[in-house]
């Protein structure tokens, strides 16, 4: 289970974000998992959940945004999404595609008060 490495990771960073930014309690959180990181969400907030207690994050609210899979075709130009694993333009079958979203995991915002 990898979900709780990041669940570790996630909370120093927003510790850090927190104090540097004046907050004295976290409130929300939103994450932003590509398909591919294979991030559980359920499995994310759980762990999340577990080691926030003692940490300013205590109330916070996680939310995991998927991103879905997306490519871009270099030949005609088009960006669509992918689906079942399928690498190729959906527009004109070209196989050299270039991927565009769905690899990001990131913090993407924290929120909290003073």
């Amino acid at each position: 289970m990898h979900e709780l490495s990041i669940a570790m990771s996630l909370l120093e960073i927003i510790e850090r974000t927190a104090r540097a930014n004046g907050m004295s309690r976290v409130t929300k959180v939103l994450v932003k998992a590509g398909e591919l990181t294979s991030v559980e969400p359920e499995s994310l907030s759980f762990c999340f959940n577990e080691i926030k207690k003692e940490s300013i994050a205590a109330s916070a609210e996680l939310l995991v945004e998927v991103v879905p899979l997306q490519g871009c075709c270099p030949v005609c130009g088009s960006d669509f999404d992918i689906k079942d694993s399928k690498l190729f333009c959906s527009m004109c079958g070209n196989r050299d595609i270039r991927i565009i979203a769905g690899e990001e995991l990131c913090l993407f915002q924290v929120e909290g008060e003073s």
